[in-house]
């Protein structure tokens, strides 16, 4: 046997920390991001709850073939897609919980959090319905407040392939039909504060044929 061979063993590969089974191509594990190679399988945490351990856990995958595939396209819509799939548990996007007494702390407990797993399928089925009024390459115009909506709109373009156009709200009426002319706007995406006064500019707007609110027709009425 040659002395001079030198054995190490794959950094690359994951195994339980408990069990101490290496993990499969494509399983999904949990891993503690401040803890150096802190890695719990899905049967370990189950079973013990790891309840001894003090930092929260986060779901990894083992990559295979095809998943690393997409995460190498160079596209913005594969790129969504493989955060959604590796992200699913983690919060994604959260909005202030006005309702509550402390409002007005920064502290993340006051924020209503969803996460990449649902905001993805609003995503996916949003972009999936835009598919009914617009195709690849057309413009689509978002005029809303701020919040999670504006988003999943402005992503759901992307796994489209269609060109959003942001539409400041406090725009005057001559500037705003200004910009959805030229630039041959033929779906607007608004919240409820913003639709009736689109419904009234929309006679000016001669390429707009569709206008899609964010909010339920009786929150409009309300």
């Amino acid at each position: 046997m040659n002395k001079d061979i030198n054995v190490s063993i794959d950094s690359t590969v994951r195994y339980c920390i408990i069990c101490h089974r290496i993990f499969n191509q494509g399983e999904s594990w949990f891993n503690c991001p401040i803890c150096l190679d802190y890695n719990v399988c899905e049967m370990c945490k189950t079973i013990t709850q790891t309840s001894s351990h003090s930092h929260s856990l986060v779901r990894k995958f083992s990559l295979d073939y095809g998943i690393e595939k997409i995460c190498t396209r160079p596209d913005m819509a594969s790129r969504i897609l493989s955060a959604i799939y590796f992200y699913s548990d983690r919060s994604c996007f959260g909005v202030r919980n006005f309702s509550n007494d402390n409002s007005t702390t920064s502290d993340t407990n006051f924020y209503i959090w969803q996460t990449f797993k649902v905001i993805g399928e609003r995503i996916k089925n949003f972009s999936y319905g835009l598919e009914r009024f617009i195709k690849a390459r057309c413009h689509l115009a978002i005029c809303a407040a701020n919040g999670p909506e504006w988003l999943i709109t402005d992503l759901a373009c992307i796994l489209q392939g269609i060109i959003s156009v942001p539409i400041y709200c406090q725009l005057n009426d001559h500037d705003m039909t200004f910009i959805i002319n030229h630039t041959n706007i033929s779906v607007v995406v608004c919240d409820k504060h913003i639709l009736q006064r689109l419904i009234r500019l929309h006679s000016k707007c001669s390429t707009v044929r569709h206008i899609i609110c964010m909010d339920s027709i009786s929150e409009i009425n309300s």
